[in-house]
């Protein structure tokens, strides 16, 4: 069973990448250049749970991407800042609503804020 709060992170998500849409991740072993790149590890729950893959182009284009199994979602772009985390469905949907992401950034540094408070600032325009 899908956790119940994966759909609606989805429609947050694709809502804000119809309003400014980034290029489509390469499928040729490739790498898309981008300015901050965030891995979201939903894994945090009883319930079945993506990792997604959130990002934004020097243009201000977000982009998003449900990632297969076995794949490095990092791996995918060239950032100039990256990140990742693990956390519950429920907590990347209050950080979308909010934009406060303490669900999943508890530990990190100064660098991942950077990255996580540009992503919420475009999901949020």
């Amino acid at each position: 069973m899908q956790d119940p709060d994966v759909a609606p992170v989805e429609a947050i998500l694709s809502r804000a990448a119809a309003r400014s849409p980034a290029p489509e991740l390469p499928t040729d072993g490739r790498r898309l250049p981008v300015e901050h790149a965030l891995s979201i590890c939903a894994c945090v729950t009883m319930d079945d749970a993506p990792t997604w893959l959130v990002y934004v182009t020097a243009d201000g284009g977000l982009g998003w991407s449900r990632m297969p199994d076995g794949d490095e979602p990092l791996d995918l772009v060239e950032a100039q800042w990256e990140t990742g985390g693990h956390c519950a469905p429920a907590q990347v949907l209050e950080w979308l609503r909010t934009g406060v992401p303490d669900g999943f950034l508890q530990g990190h540094g100064t660098a991942d804020r950077v990255v996580v408070d540009a992503i919420a600032a475009r999901v949020r325009a």
